[in-house]
């Protein structure tokens, strides 16, 4: 636990101290290179996705939309036709253009499940 802790608090003050100065030296070098600087946004954003899955669910090495896709996949199972993770699915499906890109992001993260 205290371990976790110090490594907790280790993280956020890299974060907070490191992050923005290597972002700007990152982006300055890449800037160039438009597919290499591409790849660098999404790895960016994939990983604060990651954080936030952590941080919401709990989990390691998912992503939101896998969560909350597992969740609405598990409440239609149990057949709940009002869940309060149905309207989150709706908008992350939406913000991706993809009315099944939770679906598939829970098929993506949890292959077992789909054996």
């Amino acid at each position: 636990m205290i371990r976790n802790l110090g490594l907790l608090l280790l993280a956020i003050a890299a974060s907070v101290l490191l992050l923005p100065l290597i972002f700007i030296r990152n982006l300055l070098y890449k800037i160039c290179d438009t597919k290499s600087l591409s790849k660098y946004i999404f790895a960016i954003a994939h990983g604060i996705d990651v954080m936030a899955a952590s941080t919401l669910y709990g989990t390691t090495y998912k992503t939101v939309s896998g969560v909350t896709g597992r969740k609405a996949w598990k409440e239609r199972e149990a057949n709940l036709s009002s869940s309060y993770i149905y309207p989150f699915e709706k908008l992350i499906n939406w913000l991706f253009n993809d009315p099944l890109h939770c679906y598939k992001a829970h098929k993506a993260e949890y292959p077992e499940e789909f054996i």
